[in-house]
């Protein structure tokens, strides 16, 4: 396996869970690469999931009034360094990056909480012991319109797929978790030569996109009003 990412995301009293999360639909036609590890992956991780037919056109991301939970954990290729990843606004031509987590920084089983506002967003990384390591706030951000990036070396892939030569990013439903959805990023430039479903890979440079793997899941199932930087975090202690 290539350097993989596992980034847990818990959202808390996101305006998206019976508007935006719920009306993705399927990916027509859906994106076909080497599934062996990412299959393995998920079926640890969410069983049920059949990452060559479940795909979601899952692109752009809405979260005002909400809040991301993200526990990293970090693995794989030593040869590769720790990817960057974060946020930036959809709708811009040359977006704004917002990093979450910094490369060669964050340790396996990291956190950061992301408070979004209607322009803004609060992040504070926690390390193992529940220490802040960082603390910051991006201005700007449309909490409305959002999508997740990854960066390493000298690529930067979105997870809209316009923005990439080809696609890098495949969401799927959850489904064993209720109004849960995985976003898995491929670190190599997607070669559509090296797609056969199922096979096992066996060579650097293969599309398998489980280089980084996105757990997005709603930890109130309501509409947030009048949520707080200091009762968001007291959820996760």
């Amino acid at each position: 396996m290539k350097n993989w990412v596992w980034c847990l995301l818990v959202v808390a009293g996101l305006s998206f869970i019976a508007s935006v999360v719920t009306a993705f639909p399927l990916r027509d036609p859906q994106v076909p690469f080497r599934s062996h590890r990412l299959e393995t992956w998920m079926q640890q991780l969410d069983p049920g999931i059949n990452v060559t037919t479940d795909q979601l056109n899952a692109q752009v991301w809405s979260a005002a009034g909400g809040a991301l939970v993200i526990k990293l954990v970090v693995g794989g290729n030593i040869m590769r360094p720790d990817p960057v990843i974060g946020i930036y606004n959809s709708s811009e031509a040359n977006p704004t990056l917002y990093p979450v987590f910094l490369s060669g920084v964050q340790e396996r089983g990291w956190q950061a909480l992301l408070l979004f506002r209607r322009y803004s967003v609060d992040v504070e990384v926690r390390d193992l012991r529940s220490d802040v390591q960082r603390r910051t706030t991006y201005y700007g951000v449309n909490s409305e319109s959002f999508g997740f990036y990854y960066q390493i070396q000298f690529s930067t892939w979105f997870s809209q797929d316009y923005r990439n030569p080809t696609p890098q990013a495949l969401s799927y439903a959850s489904k064993s978790l209720p109004d849960n959805y995985w976003v898995c990023f491929e670190s190599s430039p997607y070669d559509p030569s090296h797609t056969t479903p199922g096979d096992p890979d066996s060579f650097l440079g293969e599309t398998n996109f489980d280089d980084t793997i996105l757990n997005i899941e709603p930890a109130i199932p309501t509409p947030a009003t009048g949520t707080t930087w200091g009762r968001v975090k007291g959820l996760y202690r």
